[in-house]
């Protein structure tokens, strides 16, 4: 279950999910939409079912008993969404979103994602991922072991 392309297919099957089921939360007429808060608590929820073996947590805020600080940004990194085992050091997968209406800060997100894939938390993946209007448009840069494999690819 640790091969790339599975996790590929159960992030798109989360994302087909939303944009089915949730699309009022991404865009609902004009510039309506909500907070990414709600689109990422949904999408965890439709990934909780589809990794079964993990814990799948949005906003997670700790390593152990500690936060996560990354060095290299100087900063505590709090990641969206994350697919992993509470409790021990079993990091699976970090994933940061954007919406169509704040793609500005992306960036810093892909520069947190890779540290948490190369440091000391261990993460084997990361994924930035842009939520757009429409569902064929949602593109993601995906990181692995630190370094980026992926650059915008339609998922």
């Amino acid at each position: 279950m640790n091969n790339l392309d599975d996790i590929l297919d159960k992030v798109e099957e989360a994302l087909d999910k939303l944009y089915e089921k949730d699309q009022y939360l991404i865009h609902s007429g004009g510039n309506n939409h909500v907070s990414e808060r709600s689109i990422t608590h949904k999408i965890g929820a439709y990934l909780t079912s589809l990794f079964e073996a993990y814990d799948v947590d949005c906003e997670y805020n700790r390593f152990g008993c500690e936060g996560k600080f990354v060095e290299k940004l100087k900063q505590n990194v709090i990641p969206d969404i994350i697919i992993h085992k509470r409790g021990e050091v079993n990091n699976f997968v970090a994933i940061e979103i954007k919406t169509w209406w704040n793609k500005h800060k992306r960036s810093s997100d892909i520069d947190k994602l890779t540290e948490l894939t190369r440091g000391k938390y261990h993460y084997k993946y990361g994924f930035s991922i842009v939520i757009n209007k429409n569902r064929d448009l949602v593109i993601a840069t995906i990181i692995e072991n630190g370094e980026i494999k992926y650059t915008d690819i339609h998922i």
